[in-house]
C-alpha cells in the first residue's frame, strides 16, 4: 500500500533530548485519521480550506436578494454585523480549534460540561445546512446536464412558452418596438401609425404584470418551483433528480470519505474555480447597458418602501443572520477546520485574510446581481426607480438564473452557462463533503472517547466508512422531499430559520467561552499560541465580553419580534410553514438544555457541588501533553486556572 510522510501531532510525551520520530502511515490511515491528529501540510492548504468552506455555502446567491430586499442601509448593516458579530466569532472559534486540536464534541464538553450541547446543536445546524445546499447543487447539476443537451437540441430557454403568462421574451418584435418607440408614440392617436398601434397593444399586455421574467429565468423557475405549496398539488421528484442527487451524494461520499487529505486539494480547485467566475461574472457585467446605473444603485441607500412596521427590525436580524453565514461560523465547522493547523500557527492573520476575501466576494457578486438585474429590469419596468425595478427581480431563483439570460444571446452560450453551473456545482460538492467529514469526525471521537475509557480498540476503517455512507444516505432521503412540488420553497425557508438558529447558538457559544469559561483564561490560552498583545486584541475582547453578545441578544429579540414577517413578500408563507420554521430554530436551543440536564443528573449521582458543571476538566487543553503542560503553567502563572 503507498504510503506519505506526513506528520501527525502524536499524543504520546516525548523526550526533549530525543528527535521526534516521523512516522510513516497508510493512505488509508491518513484518510480516516487514525494515527493521532492530522495537521494541514502547510498554511496556505489550511487557508484556502476555508476559504472553500466558507464560500461552498450557496449564502452567496442570497446575499443580493436580500440587499434587493430591503434596499436603503442594508449594505452597511450587514457590514457592521460583519465586522462587530462574524469576524470576532471566527477569531474565536479557530483559537478553540487551534488551541485543542479537536472538534466541537470534545471541546465543550470539557471546557464547560454545562454546555456540552452546544456540540449537539452545531452538529444540527450544520446537517440542515448540508441538506439545504444539497438541493442547491442537485439543481446546478440538473441545469449543466441542460447545458450540454443544449449543444445539440438548441437552447429550449431561448424563447417563452405561449402557455406562461410571467414569460416575456425581451428578443420579440413587440418588446423590441415598445423599447425603441414608447416614447415616441406616447400620447399618438389609435390608428394613426402602423408601429405605434404596435407599441400600445404591447404596453396594455405587460402594464399590470407585477411579476416578468426573461425566458431562461422563468425557465429555471419552473423546473425547480413546479406548481405550488399546496398539499393536493404534490408531486413525487422527477427521475432525473433522483439519479442526479444519487450521483452528487456519491462524489460526497468519496470526498468526505477522504478527509482532510483530500478535502484540502479539493478544496484548492473550488475557490479557484468559484473566485475566477465571480471576477469574470463581474467584468461581464460591467459591458452591460444600463451597468452604471446598476452599480450606483447598489451604493443608493434607496429605501425600499413597505407598510411592515417591523421591516427595519427584520433588516437586522437578516443583516446579522447573513454576516454569520457569510463565514459559516457557529456550526463547528471552522472550529474543525482549525483543528488541524499547526499549534504555534499565527491563526490571527487568516482569520483576516479569511474575512478580507469572504467579504470582498459579496459584495463584488451583489454589485454584479446589481448590473445585471438593473439591464434586465430596463426591458420590463419601464417606469418607476432602478432600485424598485430590481427589487422586483430579486428572488432566490431568478438571481443566479439572470447571468445565464446574458449568455442565452451569445454564440455557443450553452458553453458559457455550463461553465457556470459546474462551477456552483463543483462549490456545492466541496461544501457539502466538508460538512459531512465535520460531522462523522465528531461521530468518531464520541465513539473513540467511550472506548478508550474501557480499554476497547479504536474505531476501524470499515466502521468510519459505515458513519460516513449512512450520513450520506440520510442526506439523500432527506433531500429528496425539497426537490419535489415546491420543494425550494421549504428549502428557503428552512435556510431562513436555520439561519436565525446560527444567531442563537453564537450567542451562547460567545457567552460560554467569554463568560463562563472566562474571557481572562481563554486569553492566556490564545497567548500560548500566538502570543503577544495590542490594539487589535484589545478589539477581539471588548467585542467578546460586551458589544458580541450584546448584539446578539438583541439581534434575537428581533427575530422573535418579527414572528410572521420573516417571510419575503415574493413567498409569503402560510402560517403552517411559519410555526414548521420555529420549530426547526427551537431544536437548536432544545439540544442546549437536553444536555444541561443530563449533565446535571450525572453531577448529582456523582455528589459533585454544582460549579463543577461550569469549571473545565482536567483532561482539558491542548491534545499534546507537552503543549497541555506549558498551556497549564502559563494559565497558573498568570493566576486565570484555579
Amino acid at each position: 500500500m503507498p504510503t506519505s510522510s506526513r506528520k501527525t501531532r502524536t499524543t504520546e510525551e516525548s523526550d526533549e533530548s530525543v528527535p521526534p520520530v516521523v512516522r510513516m502511515t497508510s493512505v488509508t490511515d491518513l484518510a480516516f485519521e487514525k494515527m493521532g491528529v492530522l495537521e494541514w501540510e502547510t498554511r496556505w492548504e489550511s487557508i484556502l480550506s476555508a476559504l472553500a468552506f466558507v464560500m461552498s455555502t450557496g449564502n452567496i446567491w442570497f446575499f443580493p436578494v436580500i440587499c434587493a430586499l430591503y434596499g436603503g442601509y442594508f449594505p452597511l448593516q450587514y457590514t457592521a454585523c460583519f465586522v462587530l458579530l462574524a469576524m470576532p466569532l471566527l477569531y474565536l472559534e479557530m483559537a478553540l480549534g487551534q488551541y485543542a486540536s479537536a472538534s466541537p464534541l470534545s471541546v465543550f464538553s470539557r471546557m464547560v460540561p454545562a454546555m456540552a450541547g452546544l456540540s449537539a446543536a452545531m452538529t444540527f445546524l450544520l446537517i440542515f445546512r448540508c441538506v439545504c445546499l444539497s438541493v442547491w447543487t442537485v439543481f446546478e447539476f440538473v441545469l449543466s446536464l441542460y447545458a450540454i443537451e443544449a449543444s445539440w437540441k438548441g437552447m429550449q430557454w431561448k424563447h417563452c412558452s405561449l402557455k406562461d403568462p410571467y414569460c416575456f421574451d425581451y428578443h420579440s418584435n413587440s418588446f423590441l418596438l415598445l423599447i425603441r418607440y414608447m416614447d415616441e408614440c406616447l400620447g399618438v392617436a389609435p390608428n394613426s401609425s402602423a408601429v405605434c398601434d404596435q407599441v400600445q397593444q404591447a404596453a396594455i399586455n405587460t402594464r399590470g404584470m407585477y411579476i416578468k421574467r426573461p425566458p431562461f429565468m422563468n425557465f429555471v423557475t419552473n423546473l425547480m418551483v413546479k406548481r405550488s405549496l399546496v398539499t393536493k398539488d404534490w408531486q413525487p421528484p422527477e427521475t432525473t433528480f433522483i439519479m442526479c442527487a444519487i450521483v452528487v451524494w456519491l462524489i460526497v461520499a468519496f470526498l468526505a470519505m477522504g478527509g482532510s487529505k483530500i478535502l484540502g486539494k479539493s478544496g484548492l480547485v473550488a475557490f479557484v474555480v468559484l473566485a475566477s467566475s465571480y471576477v469574470l461574472l463581474f467584468v461581464t457585467s460591467l459591458t452591460l447597458s444600463d451597468a452604471m446605473d446598476g452599480f450606483l444603485a447598489f451604493f443608493s441607500f434607496a429605501k425600499i418602501k413597505t407598510a411592515d412596521e417591523l421591516h427595519d427590525v427584520s433588516a437586522w436580524a437578516d443583516a446579522a443572520a447573513h454576516a454569520l453565514r457569510s463565514l459559516n461560523v457557529a456550526c463547528g465547522g471552522m472550529q474543525k477546520m482549525a483543528s488541524l493547523n499547526k499549534f504555534k500557527q499565527k491563526f490571527h492573520r487568516d482569520v483576516l485574510l479569511i474575512s478580507l476575501v469572504s467579504y470582498f466576494l459579496h459584495i463584488l457578486i451583489a454589485i454584479t446581481s446589481y448590473c445585471v438585474l438593473a439591464h434586465l429590469s430596463s426591458y420590463f419596468y419601464l417606469s418607476g426607480s432602478l432600485i424598485y425595478k430590481v427589487h422586483l427581480l430579486a428572488m432566490p431563483l431568478t438571481v443566479q438564473g439572470a447571468f445565464p439570460e446574458i449568455f442565452t444571446t451569445w454564440n455557443f452560450g450553452w458553453i458559457a452557462i455550463l461553465l457556470f453551473f459546474s462551477a456552483g456545482f463543483i462549490a456545492g460538492v466541496q461544501g457539502m463533503a466538508t460538512y459531512i467529514w465535520v460531522v462523522a469526525s465528531m461521530i468518531v471521537e464520541r465513539i473513540n472517547g467511550g472506548s478508550r475509557m474501557y480499554g476497547k480498540p479504536l474505531t476501524t476503517w470499515s466502521r468510519r466508512a459505515l458513519i460516513i455512507a449512512g450520513l450520506v444516505l440520510g442526506g439523500l432521503l432527506s433531500s429528496l422531499p425539497f426537490l419535489t412540488t415546491g420543494g425550494v420553497y421549504m428549502m428557503i425557508m428552512m435556510e431562513q430559520y436555520a439561519s436565525y438558529g446560527t444567531i442563537l447558538v453564537a450567542l451562547l457559544e460567545v457567552i460560554t467561552i467569554a463568560h463562563l469559561y472566562g474571557f481572562r483564561r481563554f486569553s492566556v490560552n490564545i497567548r500560548a499560541m500566538i502570543g503577544g498583545s495590542g490594539p487589535l486584541n484589545i478589539f477581539w475582547w471588548v467585542n467578546w465580553v460586551i458589544i458580541t453578545p450584546v448584539s446578539l441578544f438583541a439581534l434575537f429579540v428581533c427575530v422573535i419580534m418579527t414572528f410572521g414577517h420573516n417571510a419575503p413578500d415574493f413567498l409569503g408563507y402560510p402560517l403552517e410553514i411559519e410555526i414548521f420554521g420555529w420549530v426547526v430554530l427551537s431544536l437548536a436551543t432544545l439540544w442546549v438544555i437536553i444536555y444541561f440536564i443530563l449533565k446535571d443528573v450525572d453531577r448529582r449521582r456523582n455528589n459533585e457541588p454544582f460549579g463543577t458543571m461550569f469549571r473545565a476538566t482536567g483532561d482539558w487543553g491542548p491534545v499534546d501533553p507537552k503543549r497541555r503542560l506549558e498551556a497549564t503553567s502559563l494559565e497558573r502563572a498568570l493566576r486565570v486556572r484555579y
